[in-house]
């Protein structure tokens, strides 16, 4: 880092804040951004964003799924953009001064970025057909942080011709999934992350193990009928064991996530909910 980057990382948050104190009818949220946040970080293993998954690769050890694979793109000064791999080590959680439209927070992931070319061993090979990275090295270190919606999901596979510690990367794109940020009374996007973001991307996080998502199914069955009943997962285990249904069956990791308790973004049970309305 030059003198004039190491100047300007050290003064400008204070100028930053001044200068928005200063502004006439300055947006809330740009207020809150100059405040600067909390010093206390909130930190999250695992996350929805963009209507993908990503996990922290220490979550998902032992599972047979893999969500921790990321590809984003970036450049160095004038070069044209470039993609870069890694796997994310954990969701930091950036909570700003609360302002008129609620809670505000900004979701960054930790990675660890795979070396694909600071020395010729390390370079990526691409065939025109598969990409395959060198998983045992890594840079850019200093730099380990991306914002949440900047992240595209990847997979790593097995290397059969060139064997360990080599990854054939493969990217992924979600079909038919639709971004809808949740609004609160005043019409607010209820993420920070959302304002500052691409178009509309959608941040929830997931504060521990127990927790889950709202399936989308459950919107569906509500659109269909009135009469629809929702019944926790800890009821259907209790009849299940009853009626002697096997619960130790072999279930997939996703199932696995789909019987603990489901939460909204907000970290309330859907009984909660209910109650709330009701």
């Amino acid at each position: 880092m030059n003198n004039i980057e190491a100047e300007l990382e050290k003064e400008f948050p204070a100028w930053f804040k001044k200068h928005v104190s200063n502004l006439d009818n300055a947006p809330e949220d740009l207020k809150s951004l100059a405040l600067g946040p909390d010093a206390r970080v909130v930190v999250h293993p695992m996350c929805n964003v963009n209507g993908a998954r990503f996990r922290s690769i220490e979550r998902e050890k032992n599972m047979r799924t893999q969500n921790s694979g990321i590809m984003t793109r970036g450049s160095v000064s004038d070069e044209q953009d470039q993609e870069y791999y890694g796997v994310m080590k954990e969701v930091l959680e950036l909570q700003y001064p609360r302002n008129k439209h609620g809670d505000r927070s900004v979701f960054l992931f930790r990675c660890d970025w795979f070396d694909l070319g600071s020395r010729k061993t390390t370079e990526m090979k691409d065939d025109g057909y598969f990409k395959s990275i060198n998983t045992s090295v890594l840079w850019y270190k200093n730099a380990p942080f991306i914002l949440a919606h900047q992240a595209e999901t990847c997979f790593y596979l097995e290397d059969t011709k060139f064997g360990d510690p080599w990854k054939v990367v493969q990217t992924f794109k979600h079909r038919n999934v639709y971004d809808v940020p949740e609004k609160d009374d005043e019409g607010n996007a209820g993420a920070y992350q959302e304002d500052l973001g691409s178009e509309d991307p959608i941040v929830h996080q997931i504060e521990d193990e127990e927790d889950e998502y709202v399936d989308d199914h459950e919107d569906d069955m509500a659109d269909r009928s009135d009469d629809v009943i929702f019944v926790d997962s800890q009821t259907v285990r209790q009849l299940a064991g009853k009626n002697g249904v096997n619960n130790d069956m072999d279930l997939s990791d996703e199932e696995q996530e789909d019987l603990e308790p489901v939460v909204d973004e907000f970290g309330r049970s859907i009984s909660d909910v209910d109650s709330d309305i009701d």
